[in-house]
């Protein structure tokens, strides 16, 4: 479990410096490697994309 959580721990915080970079492959990659895949990578990845832009205040909610 301690070996899964630093897993998660590398991958999170590369997760949110590629979709501050708009890198959207790069972006599905890791969210495979957390278990995501077809429509509900995309979708994830969507909604996480939606947060970004808001927190950036891009995006009137």
């Amino acid at each position: 479990m301690s070996y899964f959580k630093y897993y998660i721990d590398d991958i999170l915080p590369s997760l949110g410096r590629l979709i501050k970079q708009k890198r959207l492959t790069d972006c599905l990659n890791c969210l495979e490697l957390l278990g995501y895949s077809g429509d509900s990578s995309i979708t994830l990845l969507a909604y996480l994309l939606q947060q970004e832009a808001l927190a950036a205040g891009e995006v009137e909610s």
